[in-house]
């Protein structure tokens, strides 16, 4: 019957990369990694935002300086 209890028996780990990867060095290098990649993602959302304001203040202005008639507009004036 005992030796179906395996409680005293050490099973072996499956990654010991966890304690090499602990040191202090290796945390404050990833953890400046992490907050330089958050940094640049949210760079980049902002540009997107910028860049999605703009395109839109320009199609507003586009939309506003366009004639009435957009049809009439292609034709040629002869009359003039």
């Amino acid at each position: 019957m005992m030796s179906d209890y395996d409680s005293n028996i050490i099973k072996p780990v499956e990654s010991l990369q966890n304690i090499t990867d602990s040191s202090p060095t290796r945390r404050r290098e990833q953890r400046s990694r992490r907050q330089q990649q958050q940094d640049e993602d949210e760079n980049q959302e902002e540009q997107q935002q910028l860049n999605e304001s703009v395109d839109e203040r320009i199609m507003k202005n586009l939309q506003e300086t366009r004639p009435e008639n957009d049809a009439d507009s292609n034709r040629i004036d002869y009359h003039a």
